[in-house]
């Protein structure tokens, strides 16, 4: 049986508002392509890009290209006239961009001028490559003008997948349909409608959300994103109606622009898995959560102002799952979160006032890990936190951000005096700002109460089973003259010589080779002497920088802060088992082992923390990677820490601290290329992508 062709016609129409359809009729019969070829058009856009380079895409697109139906228009030197008289001649229409650009205002008018002069009703469909891996929301606002003419069919977005750059994409959801290809995180995302579908395999993060009505359900939404991740900013939701709001599946997700005082309506959040975020507007204070439904959640983070403190309040919630809360300086009620469900392991919290202290005193929970940090909060100007005294800290795991001479004191005073000795202690110090806070501070450095050896600000460190110390704020420039200039020893030939040095050293025995700084700094001194001024460097500059000493019988309150500019941590009883540090603290000298029982260290392991945020492949990763590692490798440790035996040695690359995600496949390929890399240059080292038993003296840990 053969249909009339005016029936075909009408079959094939039917289909043409689909790019994958249309290239499904064109593979049946030669008939089928010249029907699809009559009804549809395909104008290709090039904007920066002088032929049409590969596109990938599940589909054949490029069938549905012909001679008879197919326009070229470069943006260089594009013909309105000759574009206007195409247009008009289908009834269906391709737009297929290629764009090297990140935004171009020709791009911009023609393809407003494409919808708002084709015929009335035309179906169109847009494929969008671009090669910079941006995507400007002003395409869709000359689009949205004149969609009342057309029917907004499908629109296909195809980053650069080869690019491992910030994705600057700004979706809306004008077209019907929405497919994104080899975007893992896009900027914004506008829904407008309930009914325009988004579909996505390798969609991980929107960092900005925002639905049309909150009146409407979405929470099936993303379910053609299935490995959707995180949404990082959308409103809190506000409904004119008291139903539940059930909030889309992801891992985590942001909630913002909370309003003091305002009626919400419950929330359903179990479909997050992962981590809620709670951040009021700036003017909010004093909150109080209602009915927030998270049975599901691992961790919530509170986000607010930067006052001293907030009273946060939650009623009739549900975190049945929560072990992390990060509530920067808020006072919650311990019996809201017990009658909310929470099981809580670690706390994160700043400790910017006596009354949080006494809170923290107070807490019911058993934690395994406590983490006091500074970010967005005022340091109180005096050492109130002395009238305070918590029981022995128990938990397993203390973290302090040290950037203020209140956090000296709140270690002097609440940390090392009660952390016993199985405790995994981890300081994070901030030079800069550390020497700011002592600059600026008007109470006398002598009255806070802190061990001050010289010019020196001493942090005895109790004994520990594993003790980090991470200086930041340094410039990646400072580590890389060091290393590249007067600290690397190339005059070994042994391999690693420079940390395996000297097994038989002991505490007389010092393992030290002469170089530039230690001459400059040790020249003419006795070994005691000697031992102690090697652990200091001044905090704002780099080692052997000038020391200002101060004269006693003159110093004013001003010059007496002035003459603090070194800080040491000197580490008590037996070496910990386990150190982890980073090249800026090794290079500022900041250890002391003078009172340190034992030379040996079990595990050394260096955290490599200057590593590129943008890339434009992963060989270029594994090479800066390599560099990094290299550089790490090639450190003199058998200078800075003297007489310090040290079994085994790891290199740490924390990708997951520095923000960059990768997929499984990829975190093979990066493990398997770097170590091959790293083996080219002449370091065989064993490279793993999780903590293993095996016994390697050598090592480097990639962490995702």
């Amino acid at each position: 049986m053969e249909f009339p062709r005016e029936v075909l016609e009408l079959i094939v129409s039917q289909g043409l508002d689909s790019c994958q359809t249309s290239v499904s009729w064109m593979q049946i019969s030669s008939v089928f392509q010249k029907l699809v070829t009559n009804l549809l058009g395909v104008v290709v856009l090039q904007d920066g890009v002088s032929s049409l380079e590969s596109i990938e895409l599940p589909f054949l697109y490029k069938m549905l290209m012909h001679k008879s139906n197919t326009l070229y228009i470069s943006t260089d030197h594009p013909d309105a006239e000759r574009l206007l008289e195409f247009i008009k001649a289908y009834s269906h229409l391709v737009l297929v961009v290629q764009t090297n650009r990140n935004y171009s205002d020709v791009l911009g008018s023609l393809m407003a001028g494409i919808v708002q002069g084709c015929n009335l009703g035309t179906t169109i469909c847009i494929v969008y490559s671009t090669l910079q891996n941006y995507l400007s929301k002003l395409y869709f606002r000359g689009i949205s003008i004149f969609k009342q003419r057309v029917e907004l069919s499908e629109l296909h977005v195809v980053g650069n997948s080869a690019m491992y750059t910030d994705e600057l994409f700004d979706i809306n959801t004008l077209f019907e349909r929405t497919f994104l290809y080899h975007l893992r995180k896009i900027y914004s995302l506008d829904v407008r409608s309930r009914g325009h579908n988004l579909i996505s395999q390798d969609l991980n993060i929107i960092k900005q959300l925002k639905f049309s009505s909150f009146d409407e359900e979405w929470f099936h939404y993303f379910a053609n994103c299935p490995n959707l991740k995180k949404i990082e900013d959308m409103k809190f939701p506000l409904r004119s109606t008291g139903r539940t709001f059930r909030l889309p599946k992801c891992d985590s997700i942001t909630l913002t622009h909370y309003v003091e005082g305002a009626h919400y309506q419950p929330i359903d959040g179990s479909q997050i898995c992962e981590e809620l975020t709670l951040v009021p507007t700036i003017r909010s204070v004093d909150c109080q959560f209602y009915s927030l439904n998270f049975g599901n959640l691992k961790k919530l983070k509170l986000v607010l102002s930067n006052s001293e403190s907030h009273n946060i309040r939650f009623t009739n919630c549900n975190f049945d799952c929560l072990q992390t809360l990060d509530c920067g300086s808020c006072l919650i009620p311990w019996s809201d979160l017990e009658s909310s469900g929470v099981r809580l392991k670690h706390l994160k919290l700043t400790l910017s006032t006596t009354e949080q202290v006494q809170w923290l005193s107070s807490c019911p929970y058993d934690l395994e890990k406590i983490s006091v940090g500074s970010q967005n909060v005022r340091s109180p100007s005096s050492p109130s936190s002395s009238k305070v005294h918590l029981d022995t800290i128990s938990c397993s795991n203390v973290e302090i951000e040290i950037d203020s001479l209140w956090h000296c004191c709140l270690c002097h005073t609440l940390i090392f005096p009660n952390i016993n000795h199985t405790t995994d202690l981890t300081i994070i110090l901030n030079q800069a700002l550390l020497m700011q806070s002592i600059l600026d501070s008007n109470f006398p450095i002598e009255k806070w109460k802190l061990p001050l050896e010289d010019d020196t600000l001493v942090f005895r460190i109790p004994q520990l089973k594993h003790f980090s110390l991470v200086v930041v704020g340094k410039d990646k420039s400072y580590a890389d003259k060091i290393a590249a200039d007067t600290l690397i020893d190339n005059s070994s030939s042994t391999p690693f010589s420079n940390i395996f040095f000297d097994v038989n050293a002991t505490i007389q025995n010092y393992a030290v080779s002469p170089s530039v700084f230690r001459r400059k700094s040790l020249a003419g001194a006795d070994s005691e002497v000697a031992r102690r001024q090697s652990t200091i460097s001044d905090l704002s500059g780099p080692i052997g920088y000038p020391r200002r000493h101060r004269s006693s019988s003159t110093s004013s309150t001003n010059e007496t802060n002035l003459s603090v500019k070194t800080c040491m941590f000197m580490l008590l009883g037996n070496c910990p088992e386990i150190i982890t540090t980073n090249l800026a603290a090794l290079e500022a000298s900041l250890f002391s082992w003078i009172e340190t029982k034992t030379n040996r260290i079990s595990l050394l392991r260096i955290i490599a923390d200057h590593l590129p945020m943008e890339f434009n492949a992963l060989e270029n990763l594994v090479e800066s990677l390599s560099d990094q590692i290299v550089g790490i490798l090639k450190f003199p440790y058998h200078i800075v820490l003297p007489c310090m035996i040290v079994e085994k040695f790891q290199v740490v690359v924390d990708f997951t601290a520095l923000g960059l995600e990768f997929e499984k496949g990829e975190r093979g390929q990066l493990k398997t290329n770097l170590q091959r890399y790293l083996a080219f240059k002449g370091y065989s080292v064993k490279v793993f992508t999780s903590i293993d038993r095996e016994s390697y003296h050598v090592s480097v840990l990639l962490k995702f």
